[in-house]
């Protein structure tokens, strides 16, 4: 599992049970019917002074690119949106589990006709796409910024997805059509 920040998962949220911890001896009891929930952000409005505050969101990880393996399943711009600290910890730990799963069982599937090592960089390609279409989608022109900064912001963002997807074009230029090469 991937370290994350002090603000990504509280130590107070545990991860969810293992698959394969053995089965409880008894039957849980009949769960209690559910009582009318009310709004987090009116929640927070009614707590008692001194009541625990609610958890704060759960906050993308900086990412050190020689562990990027750490992160293997989702991606950030997906995983952006469980801001809730217990259910970003489940969907990162199913993702590692997809993960180990898939190494398990991955070198007995076809191999890639052009081989691993260029599949894997056309890969790379794809998700540069994605990461270009990102920051397009939040700094294009639908972008209203809130504040000065954030146009500034939006500016750095734009001219940065133009260079990623030059980047991008520069390696798909390069690795061509697949010719068959051994």
């Amino acid at each position: 599992m991937p370290e994350l920040t002090a603000h990504s998962i509280p130590a107070s949220h545990p991860l969810p049970p293992s698959l394969y911890a053995a089965p409880p001896a008894d039957p849980p009891a009949a769960p209690a019917p559910p009582e009318p929930s009310t709004p987090q952000s009116v929640q927070a409005g009614l707590q008692a002074p001194g009541a625990a505050a609610p958890p704060a969101a759960a906050v993308p990880p900086i990412i050190d690119p020689k562990r990027h393996e750490d992160f293997p399943t989702f991606r950030e711009t997906f995983l952006v949106y469980f801001t809730d600290p217990a259910a970003d910890a489940a969907v990162r730990g199913f993702g590692t589990l997809l993960y180990d799963f898939l190494l398990n069982s991955w070198g007995e599937w076809p191999k890639h006709p052009e081989g691993i090592f260029r599949a894997s960089l056309r890969a790379v390609v794809a998700d540069l796409r994605c990461a270009q279409g990102s920051l397009l989608e939040l700094t294009g022109e639908a972008f209203s910024p809130g504040t000065p900064h954030e146009g500034h912001l939006a500016s750095i963002g734009y001219q940065i997805a133009h260079e990623v997807g030059q980047l991008a074009d520069r390696l798909e230029r390069e690795l061509g059509s697949w010719r068959g090469e051994a």
